[in-house]
């Protein structure tokens, strides 16, 4: 199983738990779950970007990670202040960001 597919699998677990639930600490939890992930994504478009320097691809996956960063940072800063609901809209951002990472990452040229 590749690094991309464990990644996507993870996401749809979270993603599971995040579902119907409305409870601020089962949400909170999620959330520091799902920073580890963002870190898997981080290396491996780190990766690509190294091997492909100034490719359009590498280019747009590096701003797409900027992009998930910046979401998971707002979160992060939300997390204390905002209701259940407006956090599980973050963390479903930040999952959805992670998926079209991953989508755009299996379909780059190697």
């Amino acid at each position: 199983m590749s690094q991309a597919e464990l990644i996507g699998e993870q996401c749809d677990l979270l993603a599971a738990r995040i579902q119907g639930n409305s409870d601020w600490g089962s949400l909170r939890a999620v959330y520091l779950d799902l920073v580890p992930v963002v870190g898997e994504i981080q290396g491996a478009v780190r990766t690509y970007t190294r091997d492909h320097v100034g490719s359009a691809e590498a280019r747009r996956l590096d701003h797409a990670f900027e992009q998930l960063q910046n979401t998971i940072r707002q979160v992060g800063h939300d997390i204390r202040l905002s209701s259940p609901a407006a956090l599980r809209i973050g963390l479903e951002s930040c999952l959805e960001q992670v998926r079209e990472i991953l989508q755009e990452l299996s379909s780059a040229p190697r």
